[in-house]
């Protein structure tokens, strides 16, 4: 765990310095809706997972998803709240604010139910219910699994009447997503573009491998098909030409 930790330092101070080379490090401030104040932010390149608030760390990705939520306070119910992920600023807000809150990560290179007491979920084939959550959240998920669409079946089908789904995924402007990559009978990766990975809290940076490059319009024309009602993407504009867009699905 501490070569890991070690592995992401050393991955976003080599990030500041590359984008100090190239010009786009920024330094900028703006208000926190973690830290409920207006606070300085870093900004280390292209990257969003990179551009981060300096005094909780949380990314704008993840404090995108939370102004949302803080948007939608009304309309959204926190009875029965499900995350995909164990850590963060979401992972926070929702064990302070639900009722009934569940975690997850996956883990694919085992059938056990828990790892490390944190519950092992495969958004293909969710072992929960029909009808268990009013709320599902995660950020940058939808890229990497491998049957995207099952995954946004499932989490259609665990979401009570009238439940959200809020989450991110890198959204492109053409009018078709793009596969870079699937699984052959072996569950093995084949690469079908140039090979293409994200960071992970539990493996380390450069360790997901990327399976789709979602386009904006097919995403929303397919969680219609997967049984949504209404769906929404919310720009959050952070000022010095910084957005991060956020999906709000409703059953």
């Amino acid at each position: 765990m501490a070569i890991k930790s070690l592995n992401k330092y050393f991955y976003f101070v080599s990030s500041i310095l590359t984008s100090i080379i190239n010009g786009n490090f920024l330094l900028f401030r703006f208000y926190c809706p973690s830290c409920n104040s207006k606070n300085f932010f870093i900004k280390a390149g292209l990257d969003n997972h990179l551009t981060k608030c300096l005094s909780c760390r949380s990314s704008i990705i993840s404090l995108s998803v939370l102004l949302v939520l803080h948007k939608h306070n009304d309309q959204i119910k926190y009875l029965r709240t499900y995350e995909l992920s164990f850590h963060g600023v979401i992972f926070d807000y929702l064990k302070m604010k639900s009722e009934n809150f569940v975690f997850s990560e996956y883990f694919p290179f085992t059938n056990d139910t828990y790892v490390d007491g944190i519950r092992n979920e495969d958004v293909q084939k969710l072992s929960f219910k029909r009808n268990s959550f009013d709320l599902v959240t995660s950020t940058e998920v939808m890229e990497h699994v491998p049957n995207y669409r099952k995954g946004l079946e499932e989490i259609c089908r665990v979401l009570d009447r009238d439940g959200y789904f809020i989450f991110t995924i890198p959204l492109y402007g053409r009018s078709k997503t793009i596969q870079i990559a699937k699984l052959n009978k072996q569950k093995k990766i084949v690469w079908l573009g140039k090979p293409e990975f994200h960071g992970s809290r539990l493996c380390g940076g450069n360790s997901v491998p990327v399976f789709w490059h979602h386009s904006k319009i097919q995403i929303i024309k397919e969680l219609y098909l997967s049984g949504f009602s209404k769906v929404i993407i919310d720009e959050i504009d952070w000022g010095n030409n910084i957005k991060q867009l956020v999906i709000v699905a409703r059953k």
